[in-house]
């Protein structure tokens, strides 16, 4: 919107996106459903051909866009490329697609640092994510209260999630550390945020496997394309004592940001992206071991990272017999997203544009 705003004519290729769905910005998203071409390859190579843009925008991880340098249009269009980084090492074979990049922009201290080390001649450039303050915003202890007896778990002690359903996301170790931290401590809640079947796990079993009935909530409407309104998203994070994500790699973790404006404190795992976005070790998961899984789409090798589930539970005891750190880490993250506003991070990508 940014982009729109500020007076630019735009076409939206859309990955994942449905034809079908509707959306409520004011210029066409074009759907790249097709198993074939999942990442809009023929659909950009198309639009590039017919509508001969000035620059070229995209936004995604590296392995997604690998094909761009390729196209024989690509002297045509100088290319913007946004991408994250979760993991180490840097893959080799991604050198040549960023260094085709004009300008490579990341979003996270990690990731700059780590290609700045493979590749210091290429100019890279830092903007982080943002968060919008005026809806992810700590609410008032009485509405709290409100929403919290509404839904029958006022005086409860809520350790929340949000995420979507994925491998990457390590849900099975948030349960687990959940189901031992939670042992002689009735008033204890986790609450996940996500769909109860998606590319992941079925959370229904892993509540069952951790013998949590009765302990964790979930709303059953979700799915991977449908999600809630910002507003109720905000009241669920205020309503969260402690933000938890043991997650095995970040490019950025935007739900992180999101809880921090909201004034609830996290607890991350301390690798990748996460790391720079939290305000002290309490709020840090140690790592136990680095492991390689074996994913398919990227076809690199790349480490990640294993959670210390005594530590994480630990840390977890550590916010729950000590309600002052939660105070003290909610008002601190808080701060921290102030500084990480959406509207001055669109700022920058306009003046860059204006720039180029």
């Amino acid at each position: 919107m940014g982009f729109y705003n500020a007076g630019f004519d735009l076409k939206i290729i859309g990955w994942g996106y449905h034809p079908r769905e509707s959306h409520k910005f004011p210029f066409q998203i074009i759907s790249t459903i097709d198993n074939k071409d999942y990442f809009g390859e023929s659909q950009a190579r198309t639009i590039i051909q017919l509508w001969k843009p000035d620059i070229v925008f995209t936004l995604g991880d590296v392995y997604m866009n690998n094909w761009i340098k390729d196209i024989p249009e690509r002297k045509e269009f100088i290319h913007i490329g946004y991408f994250p980084i979760d993991g180490t090492p840097f893959p080799k074979n991604w050198i040549p697609v960023i260094e085709d990049m004009d300008y490579p922009i990341v979003y996270s201290q990690f990731a700059y640092d780590l290609i700045s080390k493979v590749m210091p001649n290429k100019k890279i450039k830092l903007i982080m994510h943002g968060v919008d303050t005026n809806i992810y915003k700590p609410l008032g202890k009485e509405e709290i209260k409100f929403f919290k007896k509404k839904n029958d778990i006022n005086g409860r002690f809520i350790v929340g999630n949000v995420g979507r359903n994925q491998w990457r996301k390590n849900i099975p170790a948030l349960f687990k550390a959940f189901a031992d931290f939670s042992r002689n401590k009735p008033d204890a809640i986790l609450y996940y945020h996500g769909a109860i079947v998606d590319i992941g796990w079925n959370i229904l079993d892993l509540i069952d496997k951790n013998s949590l009935s009765g302990k964790v909530l979930y709303p059953a409407i979700l799915r991977p394309n449908q999600g809630l309104p910002e507003e109720e998203l905000n009241m669920i994070y205020n309503m969260m004592d402690l933000f938890c994500m043991p997650t095995l790699g970040e490019g950025f973790g935007l739900p992180i940001l999101e809880s921090q404006s909201s004034g609830t404190p996290v607890l991350v795992t301390d690798y990748s992206a996460c790391t720079e976005l939290t305000q002290g070790e309490d709020e840090l998961i140690k790592v136990r071991q680095l492991y390689t899984p074996i994913v398919k789409e990227r076809d690199v090798i790349i480490d990640y990272a294993l959670v210390d589930h005594d530590d994480m539970v630990e840390k977890m005891n550590k916010f729950y017999f000590n309600r002052n750190l939660l105070d003290k880490y909610g008002k601190l993250g808080r701060e921290f997203a102030l500084k990480h506003q959406w509207k001055d991070k669109v700022q920058d990508f306009v003046d860059l544009v204006n720039e180029i």
